[in-house]
């Protein structure tokens, strides 16, 4: 009989509007260093991404060292640190 992997993924939130310092952050379930910087996606993979009138509201990564599932929220706080209130936001994404 040939053994069978059982092991759970794990799926978690990460609310980036909670994080301190240039949006780096730790997987949840083993550590792996995540960065928004990381452009090669070697720790990381996008599995999906929401849009609400072209702007990222969340995205779905997978840590490729546990293959866990991390829903990313929080992406509001940074459409309003770029274009202030959400109006605003919307307005000047359609100039």
């Amino acid at each position: 009989m040939k053994a069978v992997n059982t092991q759970q993924i794990g799926a978690y939130t990460i609310n980036l509007a909670e994080i301190r310092g240039n949006g780096d952050f730790l997987c949840p379930r083993c550590g792996n260093k995540l960065s928004p910087s990381d452009e090669t996606e070697e720790a990381y993979a996008i599995e999906t991404a929401n849009f609400n009138n072209d702007f990222l509201e969340g995205a779905t990564v997978i840590c490729k060292n546990c293959l866990s599932r991390l829903h990313l929220t929080g992406f509001a706080i940074l459409r309003e640190l770029v274009y202030g209130t959400q109006e605003e936001a919307f307005y000047f994404s359609h100039i």
